[in-house]
């Protein structure tokens, strides 16, 4: 015998005394403590001295007194391009955001929908609770040939609640299989307002109205088998639940195939219909009951990666975990540069080596295109390697990063895209060694290690056909070498990850340091069927560095590994300085009007001129946009006497340096001057004989910034001399710097 108390059952009372409890209302009190607790829905909740008694309690009946982990959380009040979320439209679909909410709506096309999904996925844990909470106000519907979805879910498994055609209904998808449950038969509460419903306004039991935005809730423990049940938030701000799988002792494969989900909501309808189907959502989370940190270990051994967040915000708004070394010790050193490319203007770095097979690659605007005249002929190929080799030390992780655009979806055809570390040759040839990405010809994505070209392939990490992935949009692919696993992230331009993914090195591989060196490669191939749609790869950014290195490596020596120094012109390759082989500079007569030589110093031939107080400008450097250069050290050689004797007129020539300057007229461009020091040469000084004075040689502890666009002035004034056709003198300056 049992009574109830305010929606308890409480059961195998003795020995009992009256207690009075809630306004005046007296019912029996245990005093032996032999009582059991029964919720609404029949669930046993334990009593006595449990201290979470009222605590909320996840699928396996534990009390949820800690925090929840959240995994996937979405804010409808910042927008779409805001939030980490991937959308797809089609026939005229849109999703819009305002005052608080997103809608995604159909409109009133004969064909349309619109989905929106996070870019990531909760991380099952064993013998924990998944939950998903999200609000959502649907759309009355008109014709059987439409959905309306929201929940967690992607296409092959998941649970979502609204509408099925006309039925407002839950879903359980199971290897792309749905199996619809309508209202009616939801089998705790059918939130039709009977007696009996807990779904109450005031007290009194409502009907759902699921136009009206409600607070849903999903919750599954997984395991294969284990309970989900379907919540909603009564207007009494209780949680009602309305539906229940219980999946214990019902089956014997799996409720869900894949419990690693999304949260998605998306509306669709396929006939003729003049409704607009708008689903309404201002807040999405979802996670794990409790803290996650337990099953750090299993989730790495599996390939994964989780852990409780001790770091804080990346760029704002990406929670990164901190590193830790195999010996429990922090990560706190920098990265070192070792390599990098922005694929600025019409040249591609010369440091790359380019393979091509009937294939071209362009750069212009700032991206290298592979496969540029896109096209899909058989055993054809482009190929970009590093003509560095990077190095990878013992317990300090070698990192890459390519920002790429795949322009077709791959399945499509038979061309397959690679990024990553390794030398890549002919066609289809394995890389040797190497850890990269391949988007291979059955469109999925993969990772890859290879060792004496023998590849250890991953799962599929991305499916053909995902939502997370786009053809028009660019994403980071980041392969990270370390000692005994290569980890490989996939995140989108706001750096929310898609893939992160650990694969360890084989035990029979050797240790990853023995392949002490790696070149970086982006490949695109079309393999010995050919055909189909084209694809490009469009590369709009690549580094690479050195995780974890306490090299005390100055950024100037960094800047150098990425070919920045000053002897390098930044967006041609190209020598800077003037320094021609087999042959002497032209000579030319300098001046305060004209630019001299259009080099970064290097050596000169100046024709003698007149005593004058002007400027004469010998060398004039433009500084190429986007770049900075930063002067560290200049030496200025004694200059040379050729051709004839110094006749009349001794020389003096005053050298100086002018940064900033707007233009090459030294006359009217302006800048920062700077004197340097002065030759000279006395009267009859022979020819090929050196003028009069120890070489300039400076150097600036605060480098000199030439901002971009400005020209770089060295030159000097001749404070006394002549203008002698015949006296030519040479000249020899060396800049020191780094392209910024």
């Amino acid at each position: 015998m049992g009574i109830q108390i305010a929606g308890f059952t409480v059961g195998n009372i003795a020995e009992v005394e009256a207690s009075t409890v809630n306004a005046g209302v007296t019912v029996p009190a245990p005093r032996a403590l032999r009582a059991i607790l029964y919720d609404a829905n029949g669930q046993r909740v334990p009593v006595g001295f449990d201290s979470n008694a009222n605590a909320d309690r996840e699928t396996f009946g534990a009390a949820i007194v800690a925090h929840r982990s959240t995994s996937l959380s979405v804010d409808w009040t910042l927008s779409f391009a805001l939030n980490p979320v991937s959308t797809v439209a089609s026939g005229g679909g849109t999703g819009n955001q305002s005052n608080g909410q997103a809608q995604l709506n159909t409109g009133v096309a004969v064909t349309a929908a619109f989905l929106a999904q996070t870019k990531q996925r909760i991380n099952y844990q064993n013998a924990r609770e998944i939950y998903a909470i999200f609000t959502a106000a649907f759309t009355t519907p008109t014709s059987g040939a439409s959905f309306q979805r929201a929940g967690i879910y992607d296409t092959n498994n998941g649970f979502y609640v609204g509408y099925a055609g006309v039925a407002f209904s839950l879903t359980i998808r199971t290897a792309a299989i749905n199996v619809d449950v309508p209202q009616a038969s939801f089998n705790v509460d059918t939130l039709l307002g009977a007696a009996g419903s807990t779904f109450t306004n005031s007290g009194t039991p409502a009907a759902l109205n699921p136009t009206r935005l409600n607070v849903y809730r999903i919750r599954f423990g997984w395991l294969g088998g284990a309970t989900i049940t379907f919540q909603i938030m009564s207007p009494d701000g209780n949680w009602v639940t309305f539906h229940r799988i219980q999946a214990p002792n019902s089956a014997v494969t799996p409720s869900i195939q894949n419990p690693n989900l999304p949260m998605t909501m998306e509306v669709s309808k396929t006939a003729a219909d003049a409704t607009s189907l708008v689903i309404s959502t201002s807040s999405w989370e979802a996670g794990v009951a409790g803290s996650n940190s337990a099953s750090n270990g299993a989730n790495i051994l599996q390939g994964g990666i989780s852990g409780t967040p001790i770091l804080g915000l990346d760029g704002g708004q990406i929670m990164r975990i901190a590193r830790i070394g195999e010996y429990g010790t922090q990560r706190t050193t920098s990265e070192i540069q070792l390599w990098q490319d922005a694929f600025e203007t019409a040249t591609i770095n010369v440091f790359w080596t380019q393979s091509l097979t009937t294939m071209t690659a362009v750069q212009a605007t700032g991206v290298l295109t592979l496969n540029n005249a896109s096209i899909t002929t058989l055993n054809t190929a482009a190929i970009l390697t590093s003509q560095r080799l990077f190095p990878k030390y013992p317990r300090q992780p070698l990192f890459g990063r390519w920002r790429g655009l795949v322009s077709a979806n791959v399945a499509a055809n038979r061309t397959l895209v690679e990024m990553g570390f390794g030398i890549a040759t002919g066609v289809t040839a394995a890389v040797t060694n190497g850890a990269f990405f391949r988007w291979t010809a059955a469109g999925n994505l993969v990772a890859v290690l290879s060792y004496g070209a023998t590849e250890t392939v991953s799962a599929t990490l991305i499916a053909q056909g995902d939502s997370r992935f786009s053809v028009t949009s660019y994403f980071y692919y980041d392969v990270i070498i370390d000692d005994d696993f290569v980890r490989f992230i996939m995140a989108d331009a706001s750096g929310v990850p898609i893939v992160d993914f650990q694969m360890m090195i084989a035990l029979t591989s050797p240790y990853a340091s023995s392949t002490s060196h790696y070149a970086s490669f982006a490949r695109v191939y079309v393999d010995a069927v050919g055909g189909g749609t084209a694809v490009q790869l469009k590369l709009a950014a690549h580094v690479v560095q050195i995780l974890d290195a306490s090299m005390n490596m100055a950024w100037h020596e960094q800047a150098s590994l990425s070919m920045r120094e000053a002897n390098i012109a930044p967006t041609t390759y190209v020598l800077s300085a003037q320094l021609a082989a087999g042959a002497a500079p032209a000579a030319f007569t300098p001046s305060n009007t004209v630019a001299g030589n259009a080099f970064l110093g290097g050596e000169a031939l100046c024709n003698a001129t007149a005593t004058s107080e002007n400027l004469l400008s010998v060398f004039a450097y433009l500084v190429l946009t986007p770049y900075t250069f930063l002067l560290d050290n200049i030496f200025i050689a004694t200059p040379l006497n050729t051709v004839v004797a110094v006749a009349t007129t001794a020389i003096v020539h005053e050298w100086f340096l002018i940064t900033n300057c707007a233009t090459g007229n030294i006359s009217t461009g302006g800048g920062q001057r700077r004197s340097l020091g002065i030759f000279t040469a006395a009267i009859a000084l022979a020819a090929n004989a050196l003028f009069t004075g120890n070489p300039i040689a400076l150097s600036f502890p605060t480098p000199l910034v030439c901002l971009p666009g400005t020209t770089l002035h060295i030159g000097y004034k001749v404070i006394l001399g002549t203008a002698t056709a015949t006296e030519v003198f040479r000249q020899n300056v060396v800049i020191g710097g780094r392209h910024n």
